[in-house]
């Protein structure tokens, strides 16, 4: 089994900004155990946009000094056999942001979930932020609706449930985050996983691991205790068995 390293949000790049999610890029760098691994950069959510793609090779291949790929499914999408290849030469995947929904379902149009999913049991690593942090657990907190209706709420989606997890991305990063989540948690006896802008989440072999690149940034315990609702930060450097922290539970 691999691992999955989510990041809550924050730029790598886009508009000639200073990259703020570095030391979390380098962990993940490291989880592949190679000096110079192989980066597959997955940008569906955003449409296979090219500005996305750009930035990022710049960033992991420019700055990291990864090697680095690009699976392309909207606007000229590789072949079946050329998915495949391409995953197989991956150490590491990197998804990125945009619409969680239309990502997800054009990865099961194409068999991609399925793919990731073996290569991920074979050791893999997942990684991604935003969108594609969020694409990796069972239920997340989403503004999806909002690519078609800016005034839509956030909703509760399902994703590919490689892990039984509830999260929200963006946590500290957009003003509707944190009571979304409070409310979307409320009456359903889940534990939810809130991930800050430059703060990120490791899972490895059924423990959790908080990570960061910015000071305060944090990945929060999320739980309604009666009619009281609790945010308990994770703390760096200690690594959360999921089963003790009563995450693994029936979705709703």
């Amino acid at each position: 089994m691999g691992c999955i390293v989510a990041i809550g949000g924050g730029e790598i790049g886009h508009g000639g900004s200073e990259p703020e999610t570095t030391e979390i890029d380098r962990r993940i760098i490291g989880c592949t155990g190679k000096e110079r691994p192989q980066i597959l950069f997955i940008p569906t959510a955003s449409g296979d946009s090219e500005r996305y793609v750009d930035v990022f090779t710049e960033h992991y291949g420019g700055r990291l000094g990864c090697s680095v790929d690009v699976l392309r499914l909207v606007e000229t999408p590789d072949s079946s056999d050329e998915i495949t290849a391409k995953i197989d030469w991956a150490d590491a995947v990197y998804v990125g942001g945009g619409n969680p929904v239309s990502m997800i379902k054009a990865w099961k149009a194409r068999g991609v979930d399925i793919l990731l999913k073996e290569a991920y049991e074979r050791g893999l690593v997942l990684s991604g932020l935003s969108a594609g942090a969020i694409c990796w657990f069972r239920k997340a907190l989403s503004d999806t609706l909002k690519f078609d209706n800016p005034g839509a709420p956030l909703t509760l989606i399902s994703s590919l449930d490689f892990h039984p997890l509830t999260v929200c991305p963006h946590f500290d990063g957009e003003a509707d985050r944190r009571p979304g989540f409070k409310e979307a948690l409320k009456g359903t006896g889940l534990i939810g996983l809130g991930i800050d802008n430059c703060a990120a989440l490791e899972v490895r072999e059924g423990v959790l691991f908080a990570l960061s690149s910015r000071e305060g940034a944090h990945v929060w315990k999320c739980y309604w205790n009666g009619d009281e609702y609790r945010e308990e930060p994770l703390e760096e450097g200690i690594g959360y068995e999921i089963h003790n922290l009563g995450l693994e539970r029936d979705s709703i």
